[in-house]
């Protein structure tokens, strides 16, 4: 079978770019992407705004901004450079060169990577972003392609950039997962606010497709959380969002919640509604949040509706 290439990556990289494995040109060059049809350089550039750069400078500028590459397969039978054509396959051991927990994003490039990485543990718990393949056969979605990698270089840049980078973070719902977002919740909403346990603990925790986003310190303290929550295919309700006592006023909140906005319009949501303790309706203005309708009593505290244009 034929080998893949070794990883680009370093100690600072924080989201992991998948692909599946090199093309036929990208063997003989021995690049990644290096199809000349392949859009995956030229979107990195454009959304980066370099100018144009030998392979050697676009893989340093791609590490300078804390991101990697690699593919799902280690080694492959492979009739032409189709992602439809693996004939036999083994996938890369990525605990050998990764701490899952340093990576806070992974970005699958085409649904097939995707599909491979799910079945892997090393995934579970991460946040991923499945976007539409950069190969020279899918270019004729060419500007819905651009629109996501866009969005999700911006949500990469949000996370580098933000309070979050110097935390781990995770989205999903294991039972690990699960169990340290209901310490912080028993901790902040029962412990500190008096909400009883049965209005705190809804009939969604009890889901097994509930996620939730979870900030952690570095020895794996929750920090923050929030639960992902839809209401329709369009809107989103960020829900039981709390920040632990010792890290408030540290600006991981406001973070915390544009995370999930930048997640949701990459999903195709285009409105947030949340029902907001009025103590709080100040920092959620700030963020883009109106007011509507009249105060309301929920879990016993005073609320307000809040809407915003993702």
């Amino acid at each position: 079978m034929t080998s893949g290439f070794h990883p680009v990556f370093s100690k600072s990289t924080k989201t992991l770019i998948l692909g599946t494995a090199p093309s036929v040109n990208s063997l003989k060059k021995q690049e990644y992407y290096g199809h000349v049809g392949n859009q995956f350089w030229p979107l990195f550039t454009s959304f980066y705004r370099l100018d144009p750069l030998s392979y050697a400078e676009r893989c340093q500028k791609l590490l300078e901004f804390q991101l990697g590459l690699w593919d799902v397969y280690n080694q492959f039978q492979r009739i032409g450079s189709s992602d439809q054509s693996f004939v036999s396959t083994t996938v890369n051991t990525f605990d050998s060169h990764f701490l899952r927990e340093k990576l806070s994003l992974i970005i699958f490039n085409g649904k097939k990577a995707a599909k491979e990485g799910a079945k892997q543990a090393f995934f579970t718990d991460k946040l991923t972003l499945t976007c539409p393949s950069t190969s020279g056969a899918n270019n004729a979605q060419a500007h819905v392609r651009e629109q996501k990698w866009f969005q999700a270089y911006q949500l990469h840049e949000h996370i580098r950039k933000s309070s979050l980078a110097k935390f781990h973070l995770f989205f999903g719902h294991s039972d690990t997962l699960k169990q340290a977002v209901f310490a912080l919740r028993q901790e902040v909403f029962v412990h500190e606010q008096q909400i009883s346990e049965l209005d705190e603990f809804d009939w969604r925790d009890q889901t097994e497709d509930t996620n939730y986003f979870l900030v952690t310190s570095t020895d794996f303290s929750p920090v923050a959380t929030i639960r992902f929550q839809t209401l329709s295919p369009t809107t989103v309700q960020p829900d039981r969002f709390c920040v632990q006592s010792d890290y408030r006023m540290q600006h991981i909140g406001w973070d915390l919640l544009t995370l999930y906005e930048l997640y949701a319009s990459f999903h195709g949501f285009h409105t947030s509604i949340l029902s907001a303790e009025l103590t709080a309706i100040d920092f959620y203005q700030k963020l883009g949040y109106h007011t509507s309708g009249d105060s309301f009593y929920e879990d016993g505290i005073l609320c307000q509706k809040m809407t915003k244009k993702l």
